[in-house]
This record gives structure tokens, C-alpha cells and sequence, in this order.
């Protein structure tokens, strides 16, 4: 039968929220007909956010940011800096199949994660320093938000990552996959950007405007 998944915050249920509250990661269940069939609770620190969420199989990949430290199954994590990214791959009652953590002194966001035809991960975002997803750190971004994508095989392994340092804001919405196992990155820049050999121009520059951005990369 087909399950419904829904995550969100659970901050402390014994007064009214109030800003800068910290919350926890709450995760629900629910089969077709809108009966619930499970709820788990990823308790934290500080604060915890799912930002993406992807069928794999028969289980579910979480994608989010978090600081302070932070509980999943039987994996614990302390964010480096700002915000750091967690990517974990769920059954479908809760349990945690596995969990990482990514991030440096700085900031990461996660925007969406894909799964493509082999069963690998595709996460893309932004980052503002230099982190790693289990490949070489990405090129410093100088607390300026930057887009990444990054590749992982089924059980969190790297495959490839790629981080494109810009001057001006820039981020990664979107990825998708094709069947050829093809990547296609979206997002937005506001200045310039290069990308392997080929740089672009945002127009105008630095005006307050916004140019999209649509990259493919080879398996």
C-alpha cells in the first residue's frame, strides 16, 4: 500500500513558539487512505530542517541543514559552523538506514535531491566556504552563497562533486536525472560564473537582477 511521508519542525509543545526556539525533526507516515502509520522524532540541540525528500527503492532519502548537535537512529552529529547539511536514508517506518553530515566552518543549504536510473544520489545547493562531500573540498566561496552538486552512490558514497565559487550570489535550485544518468543542474547567478571552461555573463551584473542557469554534466 502506498505511503504518504510529511516532515516538519517540532518545537517545545509546552508554550507558544516563540522566534529564535529551537525545533526538532519530526517525521510522519501515513498510508493511502490517510491513517497514520508512524511518527519519529529527530531530537537536536538547536535547530534541524528537512529541505528535500526522495523516494529510493522502497525507502526515503531526507535531505536538510541543522546546527548544534543532532540525533538520527543511532548516528550523532555537531555541526562545523553556520549550518551544515545532513543527507539520510529512511525505511519506511523511521528507522534510519544510514545518515551523513557535510560541512565546514560556514554554511551549507541542501535545495533538492534526486535518485537516477542506477539507484545514485544527486543533491544540489549552495554553499559560502569550502566543504567536502567525501571528494575534494570545493573551491572557497568566501562567505559569498555559491551552487554545488553532488553525487553519491546508494549508501552515501562520493561518486563526484562539484562546487563553482562566484563573487556574487549564486545557488542551485533544481537537479534531475535522465535515464542516461546525465545530470541537469538549474538555478540562479547574479554576476559571473565559470563553469568548467565556460564562463558566464549575468546581464546586467550586480543590479539587483537574477539570470538562470542550466547545466548538464556527463555521468
Amino acid at each position: 500500500m502506498t505511503e504518504e511521508v510529511l516532515v516538519g519542525e517540532n518545537p517545545d509543545e509546552t508554550r507558544a513558539p516563540q522566534s529564535g526556539d529551537p525545533s526538532d525533526l519530526l517525521f510522519a507516515a501515513y498510508q493511502e487512505a490517510g491513517s497514520l502509520n508512524d511518527v519519529m522524532l529527530f531530537p537536536g540541540s538547536m535547530n534541524q530542517f528537512a529541505t528535500a525528500m526522495e523516494a529510493i527503492g522502497d525507502e526515503l532519502l531526507l535531505a536538510g541543514e541543522f546546527n548544534g548537535s543532532f540525533t538520527m537512529g543511532e548516528t550523532s552529529m555537531t555541526h562545523q559552523g553556520q549550518f551544515d547539511v545532513f543527507l539520510a536514508r529512511l525505511t519506511q517506518s523511521g528507522g534510519v538506514s544510514w545518515v551523513q553530515a557535510y560541512g565546514d566552518t560556514t554554511a551549507e543549504q541542501v535545495m533538492e535531491v534526486v535518485v537516477d536510473a542506477a539507484g545514485d544520489i544527486v543533491l544540489s545547493g549552495r554553499y559560502a566556504g569550502a566543504p567536502s562531500f567525501g571528494g575534494d573540498a570545493f573551491p572557497s566561496s568566501n562567505m559569498v552563497w555559491s551552487p554545488f552538486v553532488a553525487k553519491l552512490d546508494g549508501a552515501g558514497q562520493h561518486h563526484w562533486s562539484h562546487g563553482y565559487a562566484v563573487a556574487v550570489d549564486a545557488r542551485a535550485f533544481a537537479v534531475a536525472a535522465d535515464d542516461q544518468q546525465r545530470v541537469y543542474v538549474g538555478g540562479t547567478f547574479a554576476d559571473t560564473m565559470t563553469v568548467g571552461t565556460h564562463e558566464l555573463d549575468a546581464d546586467p551584473p550586480n543590479l539587483g537582477h537574477r539570470n538562470g542557469f542550466l547545466l548538464q554534466l556527463a555521468p
